[in-house]
């Protein structure tokens, strides 16, 4: 099996999910992979980083922020 960690910004700060399968939810990383392996089953460990500055910035300014 081929586990990904990944960060995602529908979760919180610290939480965690678990998962086989799924789609890209617009993550370019995650589209990559499924490309590579032509395949969506691999299991995603998500690892959320939104928090309180989230919400004044850009997805793409927020993700190329210093993060603490």
């Amino acid at each position: 099996d081929i586990v990904v960690i990944h960060e995602d910004l529908d979760l919180e700060l610290g939480q965690i999910v678990v998962e086989k399968g799924g789609e890209t939810n617009n993550h370019p990383g995650i589209a990559s992979i499924i490309t590579s392996l032509r395949s969506p089953h691999f299991i995603r460990i998500r690892s959320g980083v939104r928090n309180q500055s989230f919400k004044a910035k850009s997805k793409n300014a927020f993700l190329k922020d210093d993060f603490l």
